[in-house]
């Protein structure tokens, strides 16, 4: 029996909270489910933008799938997005918006298509999301206050090429919302499926290529602990991924 439930996607600002935004669903109105968030905060949020769907579970799945390498936490959710990018937002939102009549048979390939064309004209505005990345720099991953491991950026495909092979352990690590642990564990398993893990321990990174998207995940493997990417990983000057996407 098809599920006929309409809800909404729902992307949210605070002023308390510059250059995050919240992105979410609700079958409330959003205006309720709004003034939800408001508890025990001196500022309110603000609605940035909205729609209302059949499928809305499916389009939040697409827009954190479009959107996770700005993710702050793997167990949050809260996007990175410096104040140029508020607009892009709105325009995602507006092309999204212009088939809002979804159904069971048709509703993963609209959204797909929708998305694809949303990143490609956003990509066209402001060559590219990953613009504040630098093609060919070096990146540093640290574990406390030791570089742990090297990448470049290599931005003709958007990826990280590590500069060495890992060893990688079982995630066997504790974190308050389970999370990021459940992320590890299946991108461990993945591993193990492929036989890219050898007797040793030893993962044997095929091209050492790592997507973009991937590099929280990665990060959290690397690591054996809960961790969020764009605070372990620095450039030449020491800056934080975190404080150049918000700079």
């Amino acid at each position: 029996m098809p599920n006929n439930e309409i809800g909404s996607v729902y992307v949210l600002k605070n002023k308390m909270f510059p250059g995050l935004l919240k992105i979410g669903r609700t079958t409330q109105t959003v205006e309720v489910r709004n003034s939800n968030f408001d508890t025990g905060l001196p500022e309110s949020w603000e609605v940035v933008c909205a729609v209302k769907l059949e499928e809305y579970k499916k389009l939040e799945t697409a827009l954190k799938h479009l959107f996770v390498h700005r993710r702050y936490r793997d167990d949050r959710e809260f996007f990175f997005f410096p104040c140029e990018y508020e607009e892009d937002i709105k325009l995602l939102f507006e092309l999204l918006s212009n088939s809002q009549e979804y159904n069971a048979s048709n509703a993963t390939d609209e959204v797909t298509v929708e998305i694809v064309d949303a990143e490609n004209e956003i990509n066209s505005r402001n060559e590219g999301i990953y613009k504040l990345l630098v093609d060919g720099a070096e990146y540093s991953l640290y574990n406390n206050d030791d570089v742990f491991l090297k990448a470049k950026f290599n931005k003709s495909d958007f990826s990280f090429i590590f500069d060495r092979d890992l060893e990688v352990k079982e995630p066997n690590f504790t974190d308050n919302y389970g999370a990021a642990l459940k992320s590890a564990k299946s991108l461990y398993s993945q591993f193990c499926v492929n036989g890219d893990i050898d007797e040793n321990g030893i993962f044997k990174l095929k091209d050492k290529r790592i997507p973009l998207k991937q590099m929280n995940r990665y990060t959290v493997v690397a690591l054996n602990k809960s961790a969020n990417w764009y605070e372990q990983w620095k450039d030449k000057d020491n800056k934080t991924l975190k404080k150049i996407l918000n700079s």
